[in-house]
């Protein structure tokens, strides 16, 4: 070993002994005057107490401390004079440790330079008059003063609840201290302290009728404190610590200065879970914040301003940043997304920090919902108890996109984009009656879409949607289906207040226009609305399903004004041109209040009424018909769904009037023997042409007239429809071949047929040079046949004799 060792290990020897030595001696000091230490030591700690104290056992100890020693108390109470009133012990601990530092002892005066307490609670409690049980620290002034006031330097808190409660200001902090070293560095000017803390806060509360801050949470850290005397504030530096799971930055200042204290607290972290930070807060904010959550952490910014006085709810401002997370909210989830944004209780400046007078903003929003990719300026949400959403929104998207919104219930997009530039303004909450407002537009380009609950489908789309307010408006719209082609403008005034309130008064004004429509195209609005029972999927489209459900509701039950102009009109057999028209569709019916056209080288005019309820939907019509082919008319409509008289037996020139009820199906044909009513039609120069009842009476009676082709100038009556029946009132059909004189009915189906027939055998073409009254007085010369036409058991039409047959006269 070498020398320079050896020397070192003696000296240190001689140290030890000499320190062994001394502390034996101490150790025999201290044994031999151990009641006058401890009466030493109890007095420094009463000299300051204005209450009851109670101790058990209190004892010298060594070994806890050394070189120090320790004074240890036990079973410590420490009252105020009201606590009877208000049960609460200041101080009330199994272990407290008092250390004294050995430099004190040596000169005869003992100081405490540590406290330990050991499983106890400690309570401050303010009651409604301000009184506090901290009183008990109050000088008696009879008393001499005997010096400083007691320096404690160092402090241990092991398994010890910490409570402060002022019930007057509604103030409550409950902090269950697991571990706190403190440690304090006194100065002229103040002090400063170091406090390595390991808690849970119970309730962090400066309004406890609001609920607590931070409740519930594990807290670590080492907290640095500094106290100004000059100025009066206690500030802390900002210093990391974790709160519950996540680590944060905390800093504040205690503003002493003034009555109340006035105090402000920072809480920040980089990364930081939302659903963590919203547990920070109170559950008033809480609530209102926990309509949305972000999936990633985010960076956090918390800063709480206020006043230690009665019922004051501080001014708290929240600030995030968010990068390329995934904000889930009710409307779905809004992926990739980045914003930042500010959660502040003070609108309007004022002592106001209740929800109507908190907003939160959010600027420079970008975000991906069901994957359209869009803008947000600037967003505000206001008053959060009725809370109102205000903002800009941009986006320019594939339409197919908008299909995850939907999920085909509606509309089935197939193709084209779509451009979005709105303002919006309007309440978040479903049962929130105030009116939105929206300005702006929406563009449609290029689209191709099915209207699914009328199973229609357009190709070629184009469309601008301006909101205006509470107005919208539709531009330059183009469609195309099938084989026709609209181009329609149209409006629907106070659309925001009919669509959340009442939208079966909505009434959708549409001007058309077009160079040709084919109605097959649109048959399928003869049908009930198709509604698709099949619920959403996905989860994220179920959260948009009362948004699918109001404008299912809207199409389903509100009404349009169609002002239509078209240049060629077809359906089926039926064509017509320059066509105007005023109809209304309505959520069971299709109105009919004007429909002017030009058909079979005539005038038509039509009102009347369609159910859209079923299959089979009735129907009423009234017409005006003016100077149309006859054979081109009744080949347009199918012969009206009867087949007593077809297209191919009429010629001549056709004016009437009809009133007419009856099924048509949604396909679009006209129920057979549905039709009930009456015409009234006058026909010139008008044809019977191949008409079998005719040829049949020709075989029988007049073999040598034709007819197979009988003219006649004109032809007039009125017609009596009932289902399958034609009530033929008294008439005469004055033609080429002769005059007949018939009434009765003829039935559309294979029975009901029962016309009787005044047939004169005179030949018309005798008369022709002769006057109209010549005419007639002469048409019932000579012999006269009476026959009956009937059905048999077969469901032909049979001509026989009728042997009660009388003079038939017509009536008009």
């Amino acid at each position: 070993m070498p020398r320079w060792m050896r020397i070192s290990l003696k000296i240190a020897g001689i140290l030890a002994g000499i320190v062994l030595i001394v502390w034996i001696g101490l150790a025999w000091y201290i044994s031999g005057n151990k009641e006058k230490l401890v009466k030493t030591i109890t007095e420094r700690l009463n000299d300051r107490i204005n209450g009851d104290l109670k101790m058990g056992k209190v004892d010298i100890v060594l070994l806890r401390s050394f070189p120090d020693i320790s004074v240890s108390l036990q079973n410590v109470s420490l009252r105020d004079s009201l606590w009877h009133t208000h049960r609460h012990d200041l101080i009330n601990a199994k272990y407290i440790f008092a250390e004294v530092s050995l430099k004190s002892v040596i000169k005869g005066k003992p100081d405490i330079s540590r406290l330990v307490m050991e499983d106890g609670n400690i309570y401050l409690y303010t009651d409604s008059t301000d009184y506090s049980n901290t009183s008990v620290f109050r000088k008696d002034p009879d008393k001499k003063k005997k010096g400083d006031s007691p320096d404690f330097g160092n402090v241990l808190l092991e398994n010890v609840k910490f409570n402060i409660e002022h019930e007057k200001k509604f103030k409550l902090f409950q902090f269950d201290i697991h571990e706190l070293k403190g440690k304090w560095n006194h100065s002229i000017g103040g002090w400063e302290a170091d406090l390595d803390i390991d808690m849970f806060i119970k309730n962090f509360c400066f309004n406890s009728t609001r609920g607590s801050f931070m409740k519930n949470q594990d807290f670590k850290g080492l907290i640095r404190v500094k106290y100004d005397e000059k100025t009066k504030v206690l500030s802390l530096k900002d210093q990391p610590i974790d709160v519950g799971v996540t680590p944060i930055r905390f800093s504040g200042n205690f503003d002493f200065s003034t009555k109340p204290a006035g105090y402000s607290i920072e809480i920040a972290s980089d990364e930081m879970l939302y659903k963590h930070a919203i547990k920070l807060m109170t559950p008033p904010i809480a609530k209102k914040l926990n309509l949305v959550d972000l999936k990633n952490e985010a960076e956090v910014r918390a800063l709480l301003i206020g006043k230690m006085k009665y019922r004051d709810t501080p001014w708290v401002r929240v600030y995030w940043k968010v990068e390329k997370n995934i904000l889930v909210t009710p409307a779905g989830d809004i992926e990739n997304t980045s914003f930042t944004g500010v959660y502040d209780n003070q609108l309007v400046h004022t002592n106001n920090h209740k929800d109507d007078n908190s907003y939160i903003r959010v600027n420079s929003m970008r975000g991906d919902l069901y994957g359209i990719t869009f803008y947000a300026d600037s967003l505000n949400v206001v008053n959060l108890i009725r809370p109102v959403l205000s903002g800009r929104f941009r986006s320019k998207f594939e339409l197919t996109k908008l299909n995850n919104l939907v999920n085909g219930n509606t509309f089935q997009m197939n193709a084209g984009t779509g451009q979005l530039d709105v303002i919006y303004k309007g309440g978040l909450n479903e049962e929130d009656t105030t009116t939105p407002s929206v300005k702006g537009y929406i563009q449609v380009s290029n689209a191709a879409f099915a209207y699914v609950p009328r199973n229609l489908n357009f190709t070629n789309c184009a469309a601008t949607i301006q909101f205006a307010g509470s107005d919208l408006y539709f531009k330059n719209v183009k469609l195309k289906s099938g084989t026709s082609t609209l181009n329609m403008t149209g409006s629907i005034l106070q659309f925001m207040d009919l669509y959340y309130k009442n939208p079966e008064k909505m009434i959708i004004d549409w001007h058309i226009t077009s160079p040709n429509i084919n109605l097959s195209d649109f048959r399928t609005f003869l049908a009930s609305r198709g509604r698709n029972a099949v619920a959403p999927s996905n989860i994220k489209v179920r959260r948009v399903g009362r948004f699918v459900t109001r404008l299912n509701t809207f199409l389903d039950v509100s009404n349009a004004h169609l002002n239509v102009k078209l240049n060629k009109l077809q359906y089926k057999r039926f064509a017509a041109n320059n066509i105007q028209a005023n109809v209304i569709l309505g959520q069971n019916n299709i109105a009919i209040d004007q429909i002017d056209l030009q058909h079979a080288n005539g005038k038509i005019k039509m009102t009347g009424e369609i159910a859209t309820k079923s299959a089979s939907n009735p129907f009423k019509l009234k017409a005006d018909i003016a100077h149309v082919n006859v054979q081109e008319l009744f080949y347009a409509f199918d012969n009206f769904g009867q087949d007593a008289i077809l297209s191919k037996n009429l010629a001549g020139q056709l004016s009437a009037t009809a009133d007419i009820g009856g099924n048509i199906r949604s396909t679009g044909e006209i129920v057979p023997l549905s039709l009930n009513g009456e015409c009234r039609f006058h026909l010139t120069n008008g044809a019977i042409v191949n008409f079998e009842p005719f040829e049949k009476i020709g075989k029988i009676l007049f073999r040598k007239r034709n007819l197979s082709n009988v003219t006649f100038e004109k032809l007039e009556n009125r017609l009596y429809i009932r289902g399958d029946k034609i009530i033929i009132p008294p008439m005469q059909i004055a033609s080429s071949a002769l005059n007949v004189f018939l009434e009765g009915t003829y039935g559309l189906s294979r029975t009901g047929t029962d016309i009787n027939m005044e047939i004169p055998l005179r030949n018309p073409r005798k008369d022709e040079l002769e006057s109209e009254v010549v005419k007639q007085a002469k048409s019932r010369k000579g012999i006269v046949l009476y026959l009956e036409a009937v059905s048999d058991e077969d469901g032909k039409v049979k001509i026989k004799w009728n042997t009660e047959g009388k003079r038939i006269d017509p009536v008009y």
